[in-house]
């Protein structure tokens, strides 16, 4: 989103966006599940749902006070932030890890 320069780029840009982050949840629902001990699987999905609301409360209000500032800015950091946390993820989901070990 940094890189939209125009109203037409944004569209593109959001578009491809929106189908990255459709395969990203799917892809890793379905990771937590297969690495999940069948009767641990609610309380993982309900832990998953309660650091989604976290999220969702307090990153749009940090985004705003950025946004404020800078849109660019705001854009940048959900970017790093996105690749902080898939870089984690890869690190504790690594081929092999158990689930007690991630």
């Amino acid at each position: 989103m940094p890189f939209a320069t125009t109203r037409l780029r944004y569209f593109v840009l959001r578009a491809l966006w929106a189908v990255g982050e459709a395969l990203l949840i799917t892809a890793y629902t379905a990771l937590a599940l297969d690495v999940t001990p069948r009767e641990q699987r609610g309380a993982r999905a309900s832990l998953d749902n309660q650091v989604g609301d976290v999220a969702l409360l307090f990153l749009p209000v940090l985004f705003g006070l950025l946004g404020s500032v800078s849109h660019r800015a705001a854009f940048w950091l959900a970017a790093a932030l996105m690749l902080l946390c898939n870089g984690a993820f890869a690190v504790l989901m690594r081929p092999g890890t158990s689930a007690a070990e991630a």
